[in-house]
C-alpha cells in the first residue's frame, strides 16, 4: 500500500509531515481528505503533499498556495 503525506511552508522532509489516509496507488490518485490549518497565521501559505510509491520510494512533493483570511480559506 502506498502512503501520503503533507505540510504546511517549510518541508520537515521526507516521512516527517502529517500522514494522509491510506489509499489504492495507481498512476492516479484521486484522494478527497479535509486537512486542518489549525494554528496557521492569517496571510498566504503553501500546502505540499507527497506520496510514497509501493517499493518505498518518496517523490517529490506538489505545493498549492493558499490564503488564511479570518480562519477561512481562499484558493
Amino acid at each position: 500500500m502506498a502512503q501520503a503525506e503533507y505540510f504546511f511552508d517549510t518541508d520537515p522532509r521526507v516521512g516527517n509531515g502529517t500522514a494522509l489516509p491510506s489509499f489504492t496507488a495507481n498512476d492516479t490518485v484521486d484522494l478527497t481528505s479535509n486537512i486542518s490549518a489549525a494554528g496557521l497565521s492569517i496571510g498566504i501559505h503553501q500546502l505540499f503533499i507527497r506520496y510514497k510509491d509501493a517499493a518505498g520510494k518518496w517523490g517529490i512533493y506538489e505545493g498549492r498556495e493558499f490564503e488564511v483570511v479570518d480562519c477561512q480559506f481562499r484558493w
